[in-house]
C-alpha cells in the first residue's frame, strides 16, 4: 500500500487489505517537535488502520531524494516512530538501501513515523573524549540541545578550551548545576570540546565527529573542577568576586572566585579548576590523588575542608570549606623562619619548572656556589651552534609559592654568576609573576653582566604576603649565535619566611 504522495510503501506477509480491513497511509501536515540533533527528511506519514487489522510481520518502506539529506548524514538516515506515552520520537531498527534511496523499518502499530537524519559517533568506553562541534547551521546551539541524545547521567563534565583567554581558558558545563556555576552555555561550529562520559558504548549524534582541530588534540589532561561553599567565621563572611587559589605541593595550581549561584535560593558559592599536570605550564600541578588544599588571596585567610581533597578530573567535587584556625593553618605553609622555595639549592632534579626552548635551563655540575650542583639558564659560550642561530631564545626556570599572610619578614635571597659575550639585545632577569597569568608583579632584577664570581643579591618580599607569586628566573639571548651569548648560574635560593606568633 502507497501514501498519497507515493514516498512510502507499507507491506507485509499477512498484511491483508479488503472492504472490511481498511489502513491509510498519508503524509502528515503537523507533527511533534523533533529532537535538536535530528533533521526531517522528506515528509513524516501517518498510518491509520481498523483495529481487525493485524501488522504483524508489517514493514515501513520510506524514499528519499538525495538532495534532501544534509551533507554526509545519508549512512545515519533511520526511522522513527512517535511514541504517544513517552511523547518522545522511538528509533526503529533500520535498513538503508542508499543504491535505490530507501529506509526500510519493521513496524507493529499504527501511528506517526518519520525518517530523520543525524551524525551518529560511538564514545567507547568511560572516560575522556575530544571532539569538534560539526553543524554549521545553526552555528552555535546550547549544550542541552546539542547533547540531548545522550540519556540522563551518561555525561559528567564538558569543557571547553580558549587559547586567546590566557588567564582562564577553560570553560565548564557540569549536568544540574546551579545558576551562576557554568561557563559553557553552547558548542559552537568548528570549535573543540572535551566530554567525560561515565560509561560505554554511547551513540552521540550531530554532535561529536572523529576529526578534531589539532589544538584539542594536543591537550593532554582537562583540569579538575572543585565546587561548594565557603563557611562564615567569627571574622569574616564570603562575598562575591573573592580569590580563591588550589594548591598541590606549595604550588599554586588554578584559581577560581566565589560569585552568586541559584539553586531554589541564592547563596555566595565558589568554583576553581585545578590544571593537570601535564598541561603546559603545569607540571607539578594535578595528578590523580594528588591533595588540594585552598587559601583566599583578599583577604589573606587559609582555608580546611573537612576531609582531604585529592585531584579527580572525571566530575565535579563538593567541598564545603571553612577558615582555618591557627591550629588548622595550611600544612604547605611553614612554622618559624624557613625557606618556603623547594629544592633552592637543585641538588635534586623537580619542584622547579623548566620551560622548553632552544636554551632550557638545566641543572649543572659545571660551576656551582655549595652542594654538588646549581642552576645553568641561557647559552654558554662554548655550546652548541644551535639549530636556529638567528632566532631570539628564552630560558627560564620558575617556582610557585603563598607567601603568608601573617609573615613578619619575606626575604627572597639568591646567589648568581651572570656571563656574558653580548653588549645589548640580551639579559638576565629575576621577577616575581601573577601565577594565573605569567603577569609581572614587580621587577627585581634585570642586568647584562660577566662576573667571575658568585655575587649574593637580596630583596624585601614582605610587601607582597597574602598573595601567590611565581619566582621566575630568565636569560634571554637575542641571538644564538656562539660569538654572542649571554648566561647565568644560580644556586642557594631560599626565601625566608618568618610569621608572627
Amino acid at each position: 500500500m502507497l501514501s498519497s504522495d507515493g514516498q512510502a510503501m507499507l507491506f507485509g506477509r499477512d498484511l491483508a487489505l479488503d472492504e472490511t480491513h481498511l489502513a491509510v497511509l498519508q503524509t502528515a501536515v503537523k507533527i511533534p517537535d523533533l529532537p535538536p540533533w535530528a533533521t526531517l527528511v522528506g515528509h513524516a506519514h501517518r498510518l491509520a488502520t481498523t483495529d481487525n487489522v493485524a501488522l504483524t510481520k508489517t514493514s515501513l518502506s520510506i524514499g528519499y531524494l538525495g538532495s534532501e539529506v544534509p551533507p554526509g548524514e545519508e549512512p545515519f538516515l533511520r526511522i522513527h516512530h512517535w511514541n504517544e506515552k513517552t511523547e518522545a520520537w522511538q528509533q526503529l531498527p533500520t535498513t538503508l538501501v542508499m543504491a535505490s534511496n530507501n529506509a526500510v523499518a519493521a513496524i507493529q502499530e499504527q501511528g506517526l513515523y518519520a525518517l530523520l537524519s543525524s551524525t551518529e559517533i560511538m564514545l567507547q568506553g568511560a572516560g575522556w573524549h575530544a571532539f569538534g562541534y560539526p553543524v554549521s547551521e545553526p552555528p552555535t546551539r546550547t549544550i542541552a540541545d546539542a547533547l540531548a541524545s545522550l540519556p540522563d547521567g551518561a555525561f559528567t563534565l564538558v569543557y571547553g578550551y580558549t587559547p586567546t583567554l590566557e588567564t582562564d581558558p577553560w570553560q565548564v558545563y557540569a549536568p544540574g548545576a546551579p545558576a551562576g556555576f557554568n561557563t559553557l552555555q553552547e558548542l559552537r561550529f568548528g570549535q573543540g570540546y572535551f566530554i567525560h562520559t561515565t560509561g560505554g558504548p554511547l551513540k552521540a549524534r550531530r554532535s561529536l565527529p572523529s576529526l578534531l582541530p589539532p589544538l584539542v588534540r594536543s591537550l593532554v589532561s582537562p583540569p579538575a573542577l572543585i565546587t561548594g561553599t565557603i563557611e562564615p567565621g567569627s571574622s569574616f563572611s564570603p562575598t562575591a568576586g573573592l580569590t580563591l587559589t588550589a594548591w598541590i605541593k606549595g604550588r599554586a595550581c588554578g584559581d577560581g572566585s566565589t560569585l552568586v549561584m541559584t539553586n531554589g535560593i541564592s547563596y555566595i558559592g565558589y568554583s576553581v579548576m585545578v590544571r593537570a599536570a601535564d598541561e603546559d605550564p603545569w607540571s607539578g600541578c594535578g595528578v590523580p590523588g594528588a591533595v588540594i588544599t585552598f587559601s583566599l588571596e583578599s583577604p589573606a585567610l587559609a582555608l580546611s575542608a573537612p576531609t582531604p581533597v585529592t585531584w579527580n578530573n572525571s566530575q565535579a567535587t563538593a567541598v564545603t570549606l571553612t577558615v582555618a584556625t591557627a591550629k588548622q593553618s595550611n600544612p604547605e605553609e611553614p612554622s618559624a623562619c624557613a625557606n618556603l622555595l623547594r629544592n633552592g639549592d637543585f641538588e635534586q632534579a623537580g619542584d622547579w619548572t623548566l620551560t622548553t626552548t632552544d636554551s632550557t635551563a638545566r641543572y649543572t655540575t659545571a660551576e656551582v656556589h655549595a652542594g654538588s650542583r646549581a642552576l645553568q639558564l641561557g647559552l654558554l659560550p662554548n655550546g652548541s651552534p644551535g639549530s636556529h642561530p638567528a632566532v631570539p631564545t628564552l630560558s627560564t626556570a620558575y617556582q610557585d609559592v603563598r607567601l603568608p599572610a601573617n609573615a613578619q619578614k619575606l626575604t627572597l635571597t639568591l646567589w648568581v654568576k651572570p656571563g656574558t659575550r653580548d653588549s645589548s639585545g640580551d639579559y638576565q632577569h629575576l621577577a616575581i609573576l601573577n601565577p594565573s597569568n605569567s603577569g609581572m608583579i614587580a621587577e627585581l632584577w634585570r642586568k647584562l653582566e660577566n662576573q667571575n664570581d658568585w655575587q649574593q643579591l637580596s630583596f624585601d618580599l614582605t610587601a607582597y604576603r597574602g598573595r601567590a607569586v611565581r619566582v621566575y628566573l630568565e636569560v634571554r639571548n637575542d641571538n644564538q649565535r656562539l660569538g654572542d651569548r649571554t648566561w647565568m648560574f644560580v644556586d642557594d635560593i631560599s626565601l625566608s619566611n618568618c610569621r608572627t606568633p
